[in-house]
């Protein structure tokens, strides 16, 4: 593995006992640890349909996912068992209006299992024991041409998206990432990385 990969942390759920009132997400059985990782830029891709128009395309993911955070946030005050992440992403999709497009994945925990939305070819894995036993589908309309959110006439909106449910176990990691990762870095070497970060998360808190 290239020693320039450096896995810094890992989502990490463990078996807690159901009083436990820590800051991390406790649902069901299980908690979730959430942290990042960093992998270094294999190759520099660029959304080169919107650059031609000098448009930045990653303006309109920030406000995208910004927008998420806002549709969840109106969602709080409910129980996280009743959140609708289509609502989410449908209120978050009509409120953003920069030009430019994005795939989209929203991820939600609860009661042992992961709820996702997604579009297009951003996704997520669930690793268990060192292996990826789960790998959101690509949803594309032709090879390279994934679906994608905006507001161009050409773009799509979320009644394409997939919906997701996936149980997961204590000691299971989830890794979400775009295409810039699933498209340069193979499974295996993914596998590797994130075994690494266990070892080094475990080995810290020894």
């Amino acid at each position: 593995m290239d020693e320039d990969i450096k896995a810094i942390q890992t989502f990490i759920p463990e078996e807690v006992d159901s009083k436990d009132k820590s800051d991390v997400g406790v649902t069901g059985r299980t908690i979730m640890v959430d942290g990042s990782s960093y992998i270094f830029e294999i190759e520099r891709r660029k959304a080169i349909r919107w650059t031609k128009k000098g448009i930045d395309s990653g303006m309109y993911s920030r406000e995208l996912m910004k927008n998420v955070e806002l549709a969840i946030q109106k969602q709080s005050s409910s129980s996280i068992t009743t959140m609708d992440l289509m609502k989410v992403l449908n209120e978050a999709f009509s409120n953003t209006k920069a030009k430019g497009s994005s795939t989209a994945c929203i991820c939600l925990f609860c009661d042992d299992t992961l709820h996702a939305v997604n579009v297009g070819d951003s996704g997520f894995v669930v690793i268990r024991e060192g292996i990826i036993v789960y790998k959101s589908k690509v949803q594309q309309s032709r090879f390279n041409c994934p679906f994608q959110l905006g507001n161009g006439s050409t773009s799509d909106d979320p009644n394409i998206a997939e919906k997701i449910s996936v149980t997961v176990i204590a000691g299971d990691v989830t890794v979400l990432g775009t295409d810039g990762l699933f498209d340069n870095v193979h499974d295996f070497e993914l596998e590797a990385i994130v075994n690494l970060g266990v070892d080094l998360w475990e080995s810290d808190v020894a």
